[in-house]
């Protein structure tokens, strides 16, 4: 086995008084070690979703009322919900 990553050290005080050292490895990539034999990468693969799933999934998403999603802005941030008075107040010219 192969690990690329950071090896550091930690310094704790045990129960008894004594200074103790701890190694800890931290690992961006764990892999085999082919120096010592071969390997072969099988990719798992997904289960086939039939076309007519994804269409009635769509068409739900579609005609979902409104009040079920949550307005956005242009940087996928949500926007504040408006309480009733301020909806009336916009609707209304003359208020």
């Amino acid at each position: 086995m192969i690990v690329h990553g950071k090896l550091r050290s930690e310094n704790w005080k045990r129960e008894d008084g004594q200074v103790s050292n701890t190694l800890i490895v931290e690992a961006s990539f764990v892999g085999h070690d082919l120096t010592r034999g071969t390997s072969v990468f099988h990719r798992s693969s997904r289960p086939e979703r039939a076309e007519t799933d994804v269409h009635d999934e769509i068409q739900e998403m579609v005609h979902r009322e409104s009040g079920d999603t949550t307005q956005v802005d242009g940087w996928g941030n949500p926007r504040p919900v408006p309480n009733a008075q301020e909806t009336v107040r916009r609707q209304d010219p003359a208020a």
